[in-house]
């Protein structure tokens, strides 16, 4: 049985608060203060069972499909990496009228995207398979991420926008109240030399995450597509997106001088990443919780 396995059928016994609770304590060794949250990851478990599972924003900012109309609303639509199809199930994909380059993703939950360079080099059968799996794939009984729960399951198909072979950095800018908290890089992804850079506000480096070894090679040194101006521009422009919620982290792209969007994020890896002592008060005294409705709560 794997692991994901086991985290829906905890899920779905013993429910989220519980679930939520056990695999927080997995990760830190002790349990969340839902009675009273203070630090970051503690107040995303209580987000996941309350506003982000009533609110109807939640739903529709996480959905990589929706979320398109939402920016386009707010007047972000010249930052959306074009759009070549949206299809309602794996079977509908037709990958001989799609371009030679391209993106396919599930518009709900995360990880689940396919870079094709070079389509004429890809196994479609293969492709479909894993569209397939995707799609039975529940969210909210992995992780308690309760607004991806109500998405209705999309594969889209957008531009592939990196130059050559090689995905483009990505920048993540943890934002509360319209101002950006800290933020950090991702560069090499998909690969075993994947790095991550985090910085805060004035862009001097900071400790970040604790490192497992598994995910990220931790770095003290910026990419070298990192320069002041650039990141201090997504910067802005991730603030002016963010003003629409109390806490989201905004994620962007920066490609031949243009900047595009890639996503919203409002629990940051289910609320279970190993953060720095440091990180997780820095972002948990960010985020006031008397900014959303608590009333509502998952059990």
């Amino acid at each position: 049985m794997t692991k994901t396995n086991l985290k829906t059928i905890l899920y779905q016994l013993l429910g989220n608060r519980i679930g939520n609770a056990l695999v927080y304590y997995k990760q830190y060794h002790k349990l969340p203060n839902q009675a009273n949250p203070t630090l970051f990851n503690e107040k995303i478990q209580l987000l996941k069972r309350t506003a982000y599972a009533h609110n109807p924003i939640f739903t529709t900012c996480a959905d990589k499909y929706k979320v398109r109309e939402f920016l386009t609303s707010k007047g972000f639509g010249e930052i959306l990496v074009p759009l070549i199809a949206c299809y309602d199930s794996p079977e509908q994909v037709d990958f001989h009228e799609l371009p030679n380059r391209f993106v396919i993703k599930a518009n709900f939950g995360n990880g689940m995207n396919i870079v094709v360079n070079d389509k004429n080099k890809e196994n479609f059968n293969s492709i479909t398979s894993k569209l397939k799996e995707w799609m039975k794939v529940k969210p909210e009984l992995i992780s308690g991420e309760m607004q991806y729960a109500r998405i209705p399951k999309k594969i889209i198909v957008e531009e592939n926008i990196s130059e050559g072979n090689d995905a483009p950095i990505d920048y993540k800018f943890h934002c509360a109240k319209g101002k950006c908290i800290m933020g950090f890089t991702v560069a090499n992804r998909d690969t075993s030399n994947c790095s991550l850079y985090a910085f805060d506000a004035d862009l001097n480096p900071i400790d970040y995450e604790v490192s497992t070894g598994k995910k990220f090679n931790y770095v003290n040194k910026a990419p070298e597509e990192f320069t002041v101006e650039n990141v201090q521009r997504m910067m802005t422009l991730a603030e002016r997106i963010s003003t629409s919620f109390p806490y989201v982290r905004v994620d962007l792209f920066f490609v031949r001088g243009r900047i595009y969007f890639s996503e919203l994020t409002f629990s940051e890896g289910g609320g279970f990443d190993k953060k720095t002592s440091f990180a997780d008060k820095l972002l948990g005294d960010a985020i006031d919780l008397g900014l959303y409705d608590l009333s509502k709560i998952r059990k």
